[in-house]
């Protein structure tokens, strides 16, 4: 346990200065000491932004020459590894953004270095940390559902611009001289991003309903599907869980109109009963033969909690709190979106998940 916490953060673009760089400002506890980033633009906009004392160019240079407790991994997926496998080396706590990683022996190899080095992994998955997200979570560990037998999962979004290299037609980072958003490789070149639609929205909905339900997936029939992107816009995947349970999930980053996008809803069926949950609208019902069960509405500004990982982080390396959101479901996903993508190329053949053909 440490008195304050000293916290420096690799990435520093638009995600990391509206979630991660004001939780860690927000925390009573903790120090924000160190940035790096190697866009001159972001450095000076977030240094100046947020008091940081110290600016690099190079993320290992931060790691090489900065005391820190704690490292917030915000870079774009491709780099996800060597950064945080650095940090934790260093006896870091650290927060990677999703993706967690794109190889899965990376993964696996992250995740032995942590416990080598006794410190934790925090995956950025806000959801984890939504409060109906945690209901619905123990409702099904208690078994109010009975064995789980079949669930599905549909995320919808609009960020297909992005995978077609046009970030600055994605309203979400402003417009014109206001513009504050990725360059236009991070999420349409595979090398940097993985994947479209996949990597970067569907690994939120694959992680959360694998947190739900504790299923392990074992195979996988993918088609994805491009529209005039580089990468997948549109996924489409049919599950095999240990234990017989099956499932679909499926996603699409071109949701029209603008006005009604980020839908997120799933529907989870066991031998018991079954449960909906539609996490945009903040609505959770359970069904059994004892009659339906509605959790508390969650109001708007509770249900995407943005800044609870980097809050988690600081917590954890004070010792008072444990981690809220760890490696073990991001791997899983990981493994999962792996599979995914090579059954994709291979027109949809199924696959197991966690080896490589």
């Amino acid at each position: 346990m440490t008195a304050r916490v000293r916290v420096g953060v690799a990435g520093v673009g638009h995600w990391a200065t509206t979630a991660h760089m004001p939780a860690i400002r927000a925390h009573p506890m903790a120090d924000l000491v160190a940035i790096a980033d190697p866009y001159r633009e972001n450095l000076e906009r977030a240094r100046r932004a947020f008091d940081v004392p110290v600016a690099f160019a190079d993320p290992l240079e931060m790691l090489a020459t900065s005391e820190l407790d704690g490292v917030v991994v915000a870079t774009p997926h491709a780099f996800h590894y060597e950064i945080a496998l650095q940090a934790i080396r260093g006896g870091r706590h650290v927060l990677v953004e999703k993706p967690f990683v794109l190889d899965p022996a990376h993964g696996r190899e992250l995740i032995e270095a942590a416990a080598a080095q006794g410190v934790e992994i925090i995956v950025g998955y806000p959801w984890h940390y939504n409060q109906q997200s945690l209901l619905a979570r123990r409702w099904i560990a208690d078994g109010r559902l009975g064995a789980l037998t079949f669930v599905d999962s549909f995320f919808g979004s609009s960020p297909v611009d992005l995978y077609r290299g046009r970030p600055e037609v994605y309203l979400e980072y402003g417009q014109g001289a206001s513009f504050f958003g990725p360059r236009p490789a991070t999420y349409s070149e595979r090398g940097l991003a993985g994947g479209g639609q996949g990597q970067t929205q569907m690994t939120h909905s694959l992680a959360l309903l694998l947190f739900l339900t504790g299923l392990v997936p074992t195979r996988v029939a993918a088609f994805m599907e491009s529209l005039d992107a580089p990468v997948d816009v549109i996924d489409a995947l049919s599950i095999r869980f240990e234990g017989g349970a099956i499932g679909s999930a499926s996603s699409t980053g071109a949701v029209t109109p603008l006005e009604h996008t980020e839908l997120l809803e799933y529907r989870i069926h066991g031998s018991r009963g079954h449960l909906q949950f539609d996490v945009m609208e903040g609505r959770l019902n359970r069904w059994t033969a004892g009659g339906s069960t509605d959790a508390p509405p969650l109001p708007a500004d509770e249900r995407y909690p943005l800044r609870s990982p980097a809050t988690n982080l600081i917590d954890v390396a004070m010792g008072r709190a444990e981690n809220g959101s760890d490696a073990t479901i991001a791997q899983l996903t990981v493994e999962l979106l792996d599979a995914a993508y090579r059954s994709a190329g291979s027109d949809g053949a199924a696959l197991d998940v966690g080896t490589r053909a």
